[in-house]
């Protein structure tokens, strides 16, 4: 089995005239990789849904939630060239403390605990760029503030960042802190209707 440690940056990709997707695509064929058994042992193991619709799989076998949470863990814990969790520490307990406590729905946890919090974090770098502890805590707060209980409130580690599927049955991207952080950068975010741009 060939050993492969991959970080993809899509600016770089961008300098050499390719997309993440274009990449992507030649990592798969180029190392033969069998995308159709890999899809089914997804399914098998619960990680992916079959979804009869014109996706971005030729399979339709499309990964759940909890499996591009693993892509990402996965990823993060092979890229060694970031900082450890307990760099994020400091910052976890403050969003933890900025949080409701209990369940959201009576079903899901409004917070984890402080080690998978920083884990959030430093994944958020690593997707959306360095922000400053105190813009991250102030997005929480005015976030928090705004949304306590609504139902489009998300639990801490979804408004950090979350993987979703879009209306073509694509995965993509969204990240509530990433707005509220970019509206403080821009000036924007006593100014303008911000919970707008979070409605999704």
């Amino acid at each position: 089995m060939t050993v492969m440690k991959i970080t993809i940056d899509p600016q770089v990709c961008k300098a050499h005239g390719l997309t993440v997707g274009e990449l992507l695509y030649i990592m798969v064929v180029g190392n033969h990789i069998d995308l159709k058994e890999a899809a089914q042992s997804l399914n098998t193991k619960g990680l992916a849904t079959t979804r009869k619709t014109k996706a971005l799989s030729p399979f339709f076998e499309q990964p759940t939630q909890q499996a591009c949470d693993l892509y990402d863990q996965i990823i993060m814990e092979s890229d060694q060239g970031l900082e450890a969790e307990d760099t994020y520490l400091p910052l976890a307990n403050k969003l933890i403390e900025l949080y409701p406590q209990g369940f959201k729905d009576g079903k899901y946890a409004w917070t984890e605990g402080p080690i998978l919090v920083a884990r959030r974090l430093r994944m958020f770098e690593k997707k959306y760029g360095k922000y400053s502890d105190e813009d991250i805590v102030e997005a929480t707060k005015v976030y928090v503030e705004n949304k306590m209980f609504q139902p489009e409130m998300r639990i801490l580690k979804y408004f950090i960042f979350k993987e979703r599927e879009n209306s073509a049955g694509e995965v993509e991207g969204t990240s509530d802190l990433y707005t509220m952080l970019e509206a403080i950068r821009n000036g924007e975010l006593f100014t303008t209707d911000w919970t707008v741009v979070l409605r999704d």
